[in-house]
């Protein structure tokens, strides 16, 4: 059982929620480091199952004091979308955590603080702190929307934020960890997870933990970077193989369809991998029946 459960591990959670699930000191500790008047050490995981967030979940929420905090961790493009999916994922937490009968009480039931946090680790240059509004995706604006959701995107590789990393060891420890395993990754290929292991493990970099778990990080890696690294591999060799032949024969729609195989290629090797259909949809834009038909 345990053996099976290690298995599913790869798909149900990433190393970044594994990591600060284990260690539930080190989650209270980041969250004090996002809002210095925390201070409270009450801290309690939420866990929610079948979320909208299918595959690999990168996602923690915690209730920390009157505080629900969310915790969201990209390694590629940041989503703009992701406002809209914190607004669906905090209706499914109230409902887990409220009364169904509270709901429908006259008194007003006072209920935990919504804060949302994506720790970005990809290698796009973006600015230290920025914010995505779901206001943003109204199709009428307003100067003053009746419903707003704020999600506040930190850039763990821009030296603005050396400070949240030196207050939070173990944060700073995991964005090192992600760095050394994309570059070992890109040198020398699937061997290079395990020397990004030996690496940290040298080095003192999550030290106790990988050790101790060493294999199946490991096998998580490979499920969870090869389709992040893959993805992008697919998206420039589509392109630049659309170009040559739009050029050869004067049609850019030669673009498009390159990269539509890279897309179905990067398809089939996830749903070889049993990866989540819906997950596989979501990354390659190919629709549910397309994927059904590899």
């Amino acid at each position: 059982m345990e053996e099976k459960d290690n298995q599913n591990r790869q798909y149900q959670d990433s190393f970044f929620v594994w990591l600060f699930s284990t260690f539930i000191d080190k989650l209270l500790q980041l969250c004090k480091a996002l809002d210095k008047s925390i201070t409270t050490e009450d801290i309690e995981l939420i866990k929610l199952e079948n979320t909208l967030y299918t595959g690999i979940k990168n996602d923690i929420s915690c209730k920390v004091g009157n505080r629900l905090i969310f915790l969201i961790e990209h390694q590629s493009t940041v989503n703009e979308n992701m406002p809209l999916r914190c607004l669906q994922y905090i209706g499914r937490i109230f409902e887990k955590i409220i009364e169904t009968r509270d709901r429908y009480a006259r008194l007003l039931i006072k209920i935990p603080t919504p804060e949302f946090y994506v720790f970005y680790t990809g290698n796009e240059n973006l600015p230290a702190i920025q914010e995505l509004k779901l206001s943003d995706a109204f199709i009428q604006k307003l100067e003053f929307p009746q419903l707003e959701l704020v999600v506040k995107v930190i850039n763990l590789n821009s030296k603005e934020n050396y400070k949240l990393l030196d207050e939070c060891p173990i944060l700073k420890e995991y964005a090192k960890f992600v760095r050394i395993v994309k570059e070992y990754r890109v040198k020398y290929g699937k061997e290079g997870y395990d020397k990004a292991i030996r690496h940290c493990i040298k080095h003192g970099i999550l030290r106790d933990f990988i050790v101790e778990n060493a294999k199946e990080i490991e096998s998580m890696l490979v499920a969870e970077y090869d389709y992040d690294l893959d993805m992008q591999v697919q998206r420039e060799e589509s392109y630049n193989a659309g170009m040559l032949v739009g050029i050869q024969r004067g049609e850019v729609r030669g673009e498009a369809r390159g990269e539509a195989r890279g897309f179905l290629t990067t398809a089939q090797r996830m749903k070889k991998a049993h990866c989540d259909i819906a997950f596989i949809s979501e990354m390659t834009g190919l629709s549910k029946e397309e994927i059904a038909k590899l």
